[in-house]
């Protein structure tokens, strides 16, 4: 029962997390509306699939999230440029990730 309870307050984080992008000119109501919806669809699906929403909002949530509130802010909710810089990120990070493996490679775990 506790569980519905912390449930709540994640979506009441994403509300006012939300509106404040909202009331800054950053997102339009229908995109906040849109992402509210999207987001209790998965709070609901994590409960019902017992799948520890706290874990899944750490690790793939909230990257996609900052990366997206990112976005929305330098490109001033324009979504020519929004998109632009999620591209030019996604491109940095390939990038980096190449590098990453290419050191994780020969000094890792296996190669001992």
């Amino acid at each position: 029962m506790i569980g519905y309870f912390f449930d709540a307050l994640v979506i009441l984080t994403a509300i006012l997390g939300l509106f404040t992008l909202a009331l800054r000119g950053y997102l339009t109501t229908e995109q906040t509306a849109v992402f509210l919806f999207v987001f209790v669809i998965g709070v609901a699906i994590t409960r019902a699939f017992g799948v520890r929403l706290g874990r899944l909002l750490r690790r793939i949530g909230l990257p996609l999230l900052s990366l997206y509130i990112f976005a929305i802010i330098y490109s001033h909710g324009r979504m020519g440029q929004m998109l632009g810089i999620i591209g030019e990120i996604v491109g940095l990070l390939i990038v980096l990730m190449g590098l990453y493996i290419m050191i994780v490679g020969p000094f890792g775990r296996g190669r001992r």
